[in-house]
């Protein structure tokens, strides 16, 4: 992929990041639960809600995320 390429597909990504929740909120429930699937792997929860009233254990994205970075 060239240069210019690669800059055009970063860019069109950082505007849908920035717009994320318009886009969002213009789904349908099916669209929504569509991008959902596409961005989380796995998802596992608590069979009970824990003293501090987290019940989420981890989620699994599929996107590469870099750990160092955040």
């Amino acid at each position: 992929m060239s240069i210019e390429a690669e800059k055009m597909t970063g860019d069109n990504i950082y505007k849908v990041l920035i717009y994320f929740d318009k886009l969002y909120a213009a789904m349908n429930e099916q669209e929504r639960r569509q991008v959902m699937e596409s961005l989380i792997s796995e998802i596992q929860i608590y069979p009970e809600r824990q003293e501090n009233g987290q019940w989420l254990k981890s989620i699994k994205f599929r996107l590469p995320i870099i750990e160092e970075d955040m």
